[in-house]
């Protein structure tokens, strides 16, 4: 979370400080790396993010989830069947939304997500409303089947552009 209206970023901050500063991620990568699943350079790490890339099978994914069983407080994004992230509990997207409506003071029905990827699923889960541009990957636009998410024709930000519009707000 970044407040860019903020140089100090003191809602970033805030964010940050939901989670244990002793949260293990070093002990994360460790426990996560294997020849499936190879770390990701420096450049996808972070000081509370365990950044993989895996072969997209199911059975890895399995094999991932077991070894990073006896640790506490992770959730694991698989997207695009080519890389897994390990972050904490409260760092999801759709945790980050709940959190911006919150310190905002808005209602999350009033709130609007869009994404193309699995790892944007409880972002636009969490928020009022959702907006999927074409170019989502199928399992996305699978899980959000029964959804009220709105389904654009546009690619990206066209498809962004045309669920502002149907919203009322473009």
């Amino acid at each position: 979370v970044w407040d860019l209206r903020d140089p100090q970023n003191g809602l970033g901050q805030h964010y940050r400080s939901l989670v244990d500063p002793q949260w293990p991620v070093a002990r994360y990568r460790e426990l996560g790396h294997s020849e499936a699943t190879p770390l990701q350079g420096p450049e996808g790490q972070g000081p509370f993010k365990a950044s993989f890339f895996w072969n997209g099978e199911a059975r890895t994914l399995e094999d991932f989830g077991r070894r990073l069983d006896p640790l506490y407080d992770h959730h694991i994004q698989a997207t695009a069947g080519t890389y897994l992230d390990v972050l904490p509990h409260c760092f999801s997207k759709g945790q980050a939304v709940r959190f911006l409506a919150a310190a905002a003071g808005v209602d999350l029905k009033r709130t609007i997500a869009a994404g193309d990827m699995e790892h944007d699923l409880d972002m636009l889960k969490a928020a009022g409303h959702a907006i999927v541009p074409v170019n989502a990957l199928d399992g996305l636009k699978a899980a959000l089947a029964d959804s009220t998410a709105f389904f654009a024709s546009g690619r990206e930000a066209l498809g962004l552009l045309e669920g502002l519009k149907r919203l009322g707000l473009a």
